[in-house]
């Protein structure tokens, strides 16, 4: 998805990988999303499970990530099943400055692992009020009212 907020384009994406998909053949699949990303400038989100240890400091994506400037924001544990804690779900952005208040909430409605939650400091602009018309049935008359509907459809 693509939105413009203050003239700034903006690109959101979700992935999802597999485990039984190989790191290497994720990113040759989807390694364009970063590079169209990094050549038109704009800023881009990147929020998704890669079953991928983020924690570890050697894998391929945090390679990529270092290639073309980006960051994960997520520094902490989001899937406890197992032994040790790991960092499955990310959030992978440009404009890490843009965005605050990463946190991770254990959350009863997924079983083991936890959901992320981060706001932006990007605002909206406010939207111009609008008047709403409306028609008030404080005082309708369903008699009146059937009356009005049957005289009109048997004029036609």
């Amino acid at each position: 998805m693509e939105t413009m907020i203050h003239g700034q384009k903006w690109s959101i994406w979700s992935v999802s990988k597999q485990p039984t998909v190989t790191n290497g053949h994720f990113l040759c699949c989807n390694g364009h999303i970063l590079t169209d990303c990094n050549k038109d400038g704009s800023k881009y989100i990147i929020c998704g499970d890669l079953s991928v240890n983020m924690l570890n400091s050697n894998n391929c994506i945090r390679d990529v990530l270092d290639v073309c400037g980006a960051t994960n924001i997520v520094t902490s544990p989001t899937c406890y099943k197992g032994d040790a804690p790991t960092l499955l779900d990310i959030v992978i952005t440009n404009a890490h400055r843009n965005l605050q208040n990463t946190i991770c909430i254990e959350c009863d409605l997924r079983d083991f692992r936890h959901m992320v939650c981060f706001a932006t400091k990007q605002y909206a602009p406010i939207r111009t009020k609008r008047a709403i018309m409306y028609r008030s049935y404080k005082k309708f008359n369903e008699v009146m009212f059937d009356e009005a509907y049957h005289q009109y459809f048997q004029m036609y």
